[in-house]
C-alpha cells in the first residue's frame, strides 16, 4: 500500500520548513511490542485481541508460507527478484527474517502556507507519505495521528485535507485508490486518520 495526504490548518505566525523521515522493520516493531506487557500495549491503545495477535504471531511462519506462493503473486505483494531468490531458500534464521521482513516509510514536512484576508488566517499546510517496501505481514485497521498547540484548527474541506490510500490486489496486481477520513480528536489540538490495511492480501481484521 501507499498513500499520500496533507493536513492543512489555520494559525497566526509564518511556519518553519520541517521535514522528517522514519523508517520502520515490521519484524523488529512486533518483536519490540511482544517484550512489552499487556498493560503497556493497552496503554498504546492495542484491543485484548489485538495483544493476542502480537503475542502469537510468528513471522517466519508466515514468510514460510509465502515461499510457496508463485512469483506473480510475489511480485504484486512487491517483491524483488532477488527477495524471491531469498524467500525460496529461506531457512527461518533471525538474519533472513529481518532482510524479508516488509520494511515502512514515513516521511512528513511542512509544505506551504498562504495568508486570507477573507478570514484573517494563515493557512499552513503539512504533507504526509508512506509505503510499504512489500505487503505487511500483519493486518489490522492502522491509524495516523497528528498533534498541534493552541490556536490552531484543522480545515475539513476535501481540496484541504485528505488522505489517499492505494489498495493492490495480490493475485491479479490490479489496484484502487479510496480515501480515508481524517478527523479532529480534539478542538483546536490534533487530528487522526484510520484505514484498513487489510484489503491488499485478503486477510480480515477479526
Amino acid at each position: 500500500m501507499v498513500f499520500s495526504g496533507t493536513f492543512a490548518y489555520a494559525e497566526s505566525n509564518k511556519p518553519e520548513q520541517k521535514i522528517a523521515k522514519v523508517t520502520i522493520n515490521e519484524y523488529l516493531m512486533i518483536k519490540e511490542l511482544k517484550n512489552k506487557s499487556d498493560s503497556e500495549l493497552q496503554k498504546m491503545v492495542f484491543s485484548a485481541k489485538d495483544i493476542g495477535k502480537i503475542r502469537n504471531f510468528d513471522y517466519a511462519e508466515e514468510l514460510y508460507r509465502r515461499s510457496k506462493l508463485d512469483d506473480s503473486i510475489l511480485k504484486n505483494l512487491g517483491y524483488t527478484d532477488e527477495q524471491i531468490s531469498m524467500l525460496r531458500a529461506f531457512s527461518g534464521t533471525e538474519e533472513e527474517i529481518i532482510a524479508l521482513a516488509a520494511t515502512l516509510n514515513i516521511s512528513a514536512k511542512t509544505d506551504s502556507y498562504y495568508y486570507s484576508e477573507a478570514n484573517n488566517r494563515t493557512y499552513y499546510r503539512a504533507r504526509f507519505d508512506w509505503n510499504w517496501s512489500t505487503a505487511p505481514a500483519v493486518m489490522m485497521e492502522d491509524i495516523i495521528g497528528i498533534a498541534w498547540s493552541e490556536g490552531m484548527y484543522i480545515d475539513q474541506s476535501p481540496n484541504a485535507t485528505y488522505h489517499r490510500v492505494k489498495y493492490v490486489n495480490n493475485i491479479y496486481g490490479n489496484y484502487y485508490y479510496e480515501n480515508a477520513a481524517i478527523e479532529p480528536i480534539a478542538p483546536g489540538g490534533g487530528a487522526e486518520t484510520k484505514f484498513d490495511m487489510c484489503k491488499m492480501y485478503g486477510q480480515d481484521r477479526q
